[in-house]
């Protein structure tokens, strides 16, 4: 079983890679010296390598399954098929943050910052269809964190965030050019985090305000999870969309399963309560699909022996059998 130590590491992923049958997991040292690796498993979650990567964790793969892409300055490139890394350039002058990374119009989008100064904010994106550098930069009056796209709004980007300064909390739907510039299509104030677009390209899906329409961010529903909490979602290859929620009674934690633009749960998947008493132990942090959408990869807390250790477990959808790996 793959075991991280929880303590000063910040985990992030998983990608899986079903082409080359690898998930690739982020491992970020939170405390000094902040490095960064990217630890390729095979799908028994048995280690077969790791690449050092640029620092700041967030992981995205590309369209065509052949590149996986790695925060940080610089961003770090990985083919799948060799497994071999290298580096591109974000510009002088800009750090990249830790929230989402994304593609669309073929450009990878990030979150950013200015170095040294880390009230003004960013959309920063990145041609990964160029051999040349070509990155823009777009300001924008908040920490855009949670950033969103689907295949079925194609040169569309979604991205959510917060700004301290003024307790204000955006959610806006960009249309991306080819250059990088964004047009602003939408906007809507309120808390909307962990984000996520619909395969269909209609709904933008968001734990704190349900279900919104991705043309105006008009409020269509909120998400049924029988009274319990929403904390993750994530849409898989077939359009299914599962909704982490924990009940806040006694912190027990499912999974709801919703069919592409069916609102009523298909099914529920029981993951037992989180142990928030001794280190959160059970609570998952993170969610990746398999291609054919029948496996759904988590990162939970685990706790083998003595601290708390992040474990990567597996659960097979269409027979609701879970794992760890």
């Amino acid at each position: 079983m793959l075991t991280l130590p929880a303590a000063n590491i910040d985990v992030s992923g998983p990608v899986v890679d079903g082409r080359q049958h690898h998930i690739f997991v982020s491992a970020r040292q939170s405390t000094a010296p902040y490095g960064a690796e990217v630890l390729v498993l095979d799908m028994q979650g048995h280690l077969v390598g790791t690449i050092t990567a640029g620092g700041e964790g967030a992981l995205v793969l590309s369209p065509d399954g052949r590149t996986v892409y790695a925060s940080g300055e610089p961003v770090t490139a990985i083919d799948t098929a060799t497994l071999k890394a290298r580096g591109l350039d974000i510009g002088a002058g800009y750090s990249m943050s830790v929230g989402s990374l994304v593609i669309t119009g073929g450009r990878l989008w990030f979150e950013a910052d200015r170095t040294g100064d880390p009230s003004q904010w960013y959309i920063g994106s990145l041609d990964i269809q160029s051999r040349r550098a070509d990155v823009t930069y777009t300001s924008v009056p908040y920490n855009p964190a949670d950033l969103a796209t689907s295949v079925g709004a194609p040169n569309t980007l979604v991205a959510g965030g917060y700004d301290a300064k003024d307790n204000t909390n955006f959610l806006d739907v960009y249309r991306t050019g080819r250059n990088g510039q964004l047009t602003k299509k939408a906007e809507r104030s309120g808390w909307a985090q962990h984000l996520a677009v619909t395969r269909d390209g209609k709904y933008v899906v968001s734990t704190q305000v349900g279900v919104l329409r991705l043309s105006n961010l008009a409020t269509v529903r909120t998400l049924n999870t029988s009274g319990y909490q929403p904390s993750m979602v994530s849409v898989a290859p077939d359009g299914t969309l599962v909704v982490v929620a924990e009940q806040q009674a006694n912190y027990d934690q499912k999974a709801f399963l919703f069919r592409e633009c069916g609102w009523t749960p298909v099914k529920v998947l029981d993951y037992g309560p989180v142990n928030y008493a001794d280190n959160g132990v059970g609570a998952l942090t993170a969610l990746a699909w398999s291609q054919d959408s029948d496996q759904l990869y988590d990162l939970f807390v685990a706790k083998p022996v003595g601290d708390a250790y992040l474990a990567l477990g597996v659960t097979t959808v269409r027979g609701y059998v879970r794992a760890a790996l």
